[in-house]
């Protein structure tokens, strides 16, 4: 009989990989391509961090995991610079998406003015009163 129970990541990570690897591989008939697995880039000052962003690249599309720019540096562009040195990057390696998510109480109004589009909302997540925007950015068709 089947068990069902809590567990490691690290001892059911190596399987569910293997699973997704041989369904690519059964799609598109290749191996599955190589990947950065995050990229990081830091907005400095005078040598102090300001800011910051972290992406992760699954196949052809980045993801935006997180993106902040200390309170006191922020409405200076450095957000924008950052964005911008994300599409840069992701413009070289060939990426096709830029995909985020934001809640309504962060950034959505400045990531849609640096050309983020609203795909998908949900209300009351992850609590009550707030919503989770997701948005994209198509860098190379």
């Amino acid at each position: 009989m089947i068990r069902i129970e809590t567990s490691q990541t690290e001892t059911i990570e190596p399987l569910l990989r293997d699973v997704f690897t041989a369904q690519y591989q059964k799609q598109f008939h290749k191996e599955l391509p190589k990947k950065h697995e995050k990229l990081a880039i830091a907005a400095i000052l005078d040598e102090e961090l300001v800011g910051g962003l972290i992406a992760k690249e699954d196949f052809e599309n980045l993801h935006v995991s997180l993106l902040a720019v200390k309170p006191e540096f922020q409405n200076q562009g450095i957000g924008s610079r950052l964005l911008q040195a994300l599409e840069d990057w992701a413009q070289e390696e060939g990426v096709i998406n830029l995909t985020l998510t934001t809640k309504s109480y962060q950034a959505v109004e400045f990531y849609q003015k640096s050309g983020f589009i609203i795909f998908g909302q949900l209300p009351d997540t992850p609590m009550r009163g707030v919503t989770k925007y997701y948005l994209y950015k198509r860098i190379n068709k």
